[in-house]
């Protein structure tokens, strides 16, 4: 089912507040202050400013033009820079009213019905509306640049440069117009990709206010909570490292996180499998999703064993046949789950490609994140014949994707990293706790790495259903002074926070197998 293209009414309804929105609420005052009656009521608003506020920032630094509703916006704009408070519906029309700016206001008259019926769009579709508006006004330039070439080289036309208009004809004149319309439309629609940052410093206020605001993650999350209070979710441009042992559930972690960030979330991910077969990776998802916490209450989480074999129990198969596989096809509110299984010698540019190739800046096909499994099964984009300098060469690469996949949009690039014997033992040493150095057998590891976690297990920790994580590396945080433990489910290849939080006892004892 395709969906429906977003229209310029679909971005100004997810920046004010309706009437629908308040409630019989009121603006105390241009600060945003809200009373209500209804205290409950007054936690939704203030969610619903968040969002606005965070769909309004990210539209501020997006290149679109507003058309015949630029007024509308305009007011929008100029009542935030003024009180720092989106405005509503009403406001938009009291201030026309007083201006007497009758065109836009029957502009609003006439879009109101469709306004209503808008759906509000948290940040994610936000993002992905106006970037395709913005390939949409792209693509018409286009078009009309190409059409006024060729006049201009067959017949002359008539081009307005400042007050005076001069006649360009013959191909010298339509080279140069060329390259004058051309030169801005190859950019990205994002602003303030290069330039003085001096002349961008009331951006760097304005992030960090509403940051203080809103407290709200900008980030892919991956519900491991110590992770995501940590960074605020993996950013674009981040290379995010899960290092481990042989058997130490680095592809375990990835594949819960890459699960947790598309179906609780609503992120694309793509996932590019080096070392498992893509049906092995599609049916340990599915058995990941089993363990969904929409169905604690329904059936714990299926054997992969019995799944892989063909031999689930009779309550295991209606409920994974009946229930888990169908959800897994129609679940609505969950991302885009790519897996990709190259069938050439993987490298960078390959991934890049593959990428690219399924990325649209429509906004359709976005996407957020890759998990690269791993980059030590990868061919650099030229053979040194020395392994450690072929996996620094990856490793860079890996780093260059995340901060320019997409015309410098950036993605985040999860990579599971194998940490070598002499390592794995320093850490048994000590209680299992790993040290950066762990990494030294590719120094980029270490070097181009956001974010590095070491993870560890051993029989005790395997008995206990628990899992060891250190934090090695932030870039951007504070580091933990101690490692912290997630609670596992291995058998059924789930990982969660810390298993006697999410699960009762009752039904840990049907959920953990002996």
């Amino acid at each position: 089912m395709s969906r429906k293209e977003p229209t310029l009414i679909d971005i100004l309804r997810s920046v004010i507040f309706l009437d629908a929105d308040l409630g019989g609420s009121q603006v105390k005052d241009s600060l945003g202050d809200l009373v209500d009656t209804d205290p409950p009521n007054v936690l939704k608003l203030k969610s619903t400013r968040l969002l606005l506020e965070e769909n309004f920032h990210i539209l501020m630094d997006r290149k679109i033009s507003y058309g015949e509703d630029s007024g509308l916006f305009s007011i929008v704009i100029a009542f935030w820079e003024k009180y720092k408070y989106l405005p509503t519906y009403s406001i938009l029309h009291n201030t026309l009213s007083q201006e007497g700016d009758r065109l836009t206001l029957n502009r609003l008259s006439t879009i109101t019905p469709d306004l209503n019926k808008a759906a509000l769009l948290i940040p994610n579709e936000f993002v992905k509306a106006v970037d395709q508006i913005y390939q949409k006004e792209k693509k018409e330039t286009l078009l009309s640049i190409m059409s006024k070439s060729s006049l201009i080289s067959e017949d002359g036309l008539d081009i307005k440069q400042g007050k005076t208009k001069v006649t360009l004809k013959g191909v010298d004149d339509t080279i140069s117009f060329l390259l004058s319309e051309l030169s801005e439309l190859g950019n990205s629609s994002i602003r303030n990709k290069e330039g003085d940052i001096r002349e961008e410093a009331q951006d760097i206020k304005e992030e960090y206010l509403h940051k203080e605001q809103s407290g709200a993650a900008f980030g892919i999350l991956t519900e491991f909570k110590f992770l995501d209070s940590l960074t605020s979710g993996i950013q674009f441009g981040e290379m995010f490292t899960i290092a481990g042992f042989t058997g130490h559930c680095k592809t375990t972690f990835c594949l819960n996180a890459f699960y947790n960030s598309i179906f609780y979330y609503g992120n694309t991910g793509a996932y590019f499998s080096l070392e498992m077969p893509r049906k092995q990776v599609k049916r340990i998802l599915s058995v990941i999703h089993s363990g969904n916490r929409k169905f604690r209450d329904v059936h714990p989480p299926v054997l992969y064993s019995n799944v892989k074999d063909g031999k689930l129990t009779e309550s295991e198969r209606d409920f994974y046949l009946n229930t888990v596989i169908p959800d897994l096809e129609s679940n609505m509110e969950a991302g885009k789950m790519l897996v990709f299984q190259p069938d050439d010698a993987a490298s960078v540019p390959l991934l890049r490609s593959k990428l690219e190739t399924y990325h649209k800046e429509d906004g359709q096909n976005s996407v957020d994140f890759v998990v690269v499994d791993h980059p030590g099964l990868m061919v650099p984009r030229r053979r040194t014949g020395n392994p450690y300098e072929d996996m620094n060469q990856i490793l860079r690469d890996l780093k260059q994707l995340a901060l320019t996949f997409a015309k410098n949009r950036g993605i985040a690039v999860w990579v599971p990293y194998q940490i070598n014997r002499s390592g794995w033992r320093e850490a048994m040493e000590n209680e299992g706790v790993y040290k950066i150095d762990c990494l030294a057998q590719a120094s980029e590891a270490e070097r181009s790495s956001d974010i590095v976690i070491a993870l560890y297990l051993d029989n005790d920790l395997r008995n206990d259903h628990e899992l060891l994580v250190t934090f090695l590396k932030s870039r951007d945080a504070d580091l933990p002074t101690k490692p912290i433990k997630l609670g596992t489910i291995l058998k059924s290849r789930c990982i969660v926070d810390y298993i006697e939080t999410v699960y009762s006892q009752d039904f840990l004892l049907e959920i953990i197998p002996t």
